[in-house]
């Protein structure tokens, strides 16, 4: 399995979190079945785990107060558009952008240039669901 888009993921992941990612041990029980410890931020390589440490990107953060209660997320790290923009043309060599839409929606609204990797996040099948009105959508099990 091509780990690349994995790890590509998870750097764009940490980025946000305030940084680039040097390796660290974590416990024995990571990644037992996957190829990435999301709890921990874990490669099964070794189990190294990415932490923030090089640079802060809290400038390009938006306040959580800009965010629609219904789009917040645990973490309460957001960027909107202009600042991924200024983040990925001000530091092309340390930032990844990666696209989690479905290729569906790649193929229909287009990709942007700036994209480093595609990893969707959910896929559209090629079967109806049970009613009849929609497309069944799955979850891609190497994300």
């Amino acid at each position: 399995m091509d780990k690349r888009p994995i790890r590509a993921a998870l750097t764009v992941l940490l980025a946000l979190g305030g940084g680039v990612a040097g390796a660290q041990v974590v416990a024995d029980e990571a990644c037992p079945l996957r190829a990435v410890d999301v709890a921990s931020y874990a490669t099964c390589d070794g189990d190294k785990v990415a932490r923030a440490s090089v640079f802060d990107l809290q400038a390009a953060l938006i306040a959580e107060d800009r965010v629609p209660a219904s789009d917040r997320t645990s973490l309460g790290l957001y960027v909107d558009a202009l600042s991924a923009y200024r983040l990925k043309s001000d530091m092309a060599q340390k930032i990844v952008l990666v696209d989690v839409r479905s290729q569906l929606e790649v193929v229909l609204a287009g990709r942007a240039t700036a994209v480093d990797v595609h990893v969707p996040f959910i896929e559209h099948t090629l079967y109806r669901t049970a009613n009849g009105r929609g497309w069944t959508m799955a979850e891609n099990s190497g994300f």
